[in-house]
């Protein structure tokens, strides 16, 4: 025991004897949120998809991004293929396309379930985010390229974070 806390002391004396406190780098910080944010051990998402286009101005459906989406998903095995009464997956994925005019905008975020000790309720709580906003010229594909290749991004990021749990699953 007394090994230890003097291990410690001498690993914390020379930042005490400056006058400073650890604080870790910037790349670390990114580090630490993206592993809170993204890290599951590699567990399946649940996926909710949303398209407001109130005119039709584009033309995109529900259904495309649906299947576009779910099909990435299910192609890195993290897709919870459940309704939401029977899903076991802790974390949902929402994906929101959103076309107004001639501008278009795409929202990823994950929610989690986390318990309030308090009421005995599950609390709703968003823990990543992104979006990319834009104009188009009138044709769907674009828009639903720039989806595919944000959800291509997300999962990169999701894999490589959750990676020693998604290989030993594997």
């Amino acid at each position: 025991m007394h090994l230890r806390l003097g291990v410690v002391a001498l690993f914390f004396l020379p930042a005490v004897l400056q006058g400073q406190e650890y604080a870790p780098s910037e790349d670390e910080r990114v580090l630490i949120r993206e592993n809170f944010s993204l890290f599951t051990d590699c567990a399946s998402l649940w996926f909710m998809p949303t398209v407001s286009d109130p005119d039709d101005e584009l033309g995109l459906s529900l259904d495309r991004v649906r299947t576009l989406v779910r099909s990435r998903l299910r192609a890195a095995g993290i897709y919870q293929d459940a309704d939401p009464e029977h899903a076991t997956a802790s974390r949902i994925l929402w994906v929101r396309v959103t076309v107004i005019g001639r501008a278009w905008k795409i929202r990823m975020h994950i929610s989690t379930f986390f318990p309030d000790p308090l009421t005995d309720r599950q609390l709703v709580l968003e823990i990543w985010s992104h979006e990319n906003f834009g104009t188009h010229g009138g044709d769907p594909g674009f828009v639903l390229g720039l989806l595919s290749e944000g959800v291509d991004e997300f999962i990169d990021e999701y894999l490589r974070v959750n990676e020693e749990a998604c290989s030993q699953r594997r």
